[in-house]
């Protein structure tokens, strides 16, 4: 799966050039007003598809599970900051509803049982130093059992901005697939990443165990090979080199869950 991705707009300009929107971006930062939207850019190379296709087994190169080590990590769960996989990079914590994926599974078990994949963004704030998310935006999308196209992204967009709402992350079903990031979902999440340190991407895969990932590049291989990589589709990517790990706080992660609820909106109705 392959939505297009959401980052940070500032000093929006609507002026239509080859039907793209010419928009000027700035890192978020960590004032806990800040209050921006965040429109989807295009993927990082613009070669590659606007589509997320899962149709092939993935490659001994492409892990279904994630590989790092948690050694020389600290943390305390009441700290607004975590230190990154595979580097000395503070990140911010990021606050995720304990309800959050199943919320999203039952939105998309229409779609899971017709072996259909479903894509959202994650939504959310900034308070304290700290990212919650708290809103799950699924845009109007296409979908087969191997891809899915976000489509009317003005529209997410305009929702945004109305409630002043940041974009954290993304969520995708794995309808027949493992829950692991795909050679085509790590380019996918290069875009949120590269935009937001924190940025996650959560896998759904109800099929399988585990079912659910917390993903993140790691700062030095994973960002650097994908950001040199101008590959499109699926390919492998250098062996024996940690691209992505599960970000959650039982991985010495900077992902947490906590009791609160989250709010989906479905703008495919």
């Amino acid at each position: 799966m392959k939505p297009q991705v959401f980052q940070e707009p500032v000093n929006i300009q609507t002026q239509q050039q080859t039907n793209q929107i010419n928009l000027q971006f700035t890192p978020i930062n960590s004032n806990p007003q800040i209050a921006v939207s965040q429109l989807p850019p295009q993927p990082y190379h613009n070669s590659i598809p606007l589509n997320h296709s899962l149709n092939i087994t993935p490659k001994s190169s492409e892990s279904t599970t994630s590989s790092y080590s948690s050694n020389n990590l600290s943390h305390a769960k009441n700290s607004s900051t975590s230190y990154s996989i595979n580097s000395n990079i503070e990140l911010r914590n990021i606050y995720v509803p304990e309800e959050l994926p199943n919320k999203f599974l039952e939105v998309a078990k229409i779609n899971t049982d017709q072996n259909l994949e479903t894509c959202g963004i994650l939504c959310g704030i900034c308070k304290e130093d700290k990212l919650y998310i708290n809103t799950i935006i699924i845009p109007k999308q296409t979908a087969s059992s191997d891809t899915c196209n976000t489509i009317d992204e003005i529209e997410v967009l305009n929702f945004q901005q109305k409630n002043n709402l940041l974009t954290l992350g993304w969520i995708h079903t794995h309808p027949s697939q493992t829950c692991f990031l795909s050679s085509v979902d790590l380019h996918t999440h290069f875009s949120y990443q590269v935009m937001l340190p924190e940025a996650i991407a959560i896998v759904c895969s109800p099929k399988f165990q585990p079912n659910i990932g917390y993903f993140r590049l790691t700062d030095n291989e994973g960002m650097n090979i994908i950001s040199a990589c101008e590959k499109k589709g699926f390919h492998p990517h250098q062996e024996n080199v940690k691209l992505f790990y599960d970000a959650h706080e039982k991985n010495s992660g900077h992902v947490f869950n906590i009791k609160s609820t989250v709010t989906i909106i479905d703008l495919r109705k």
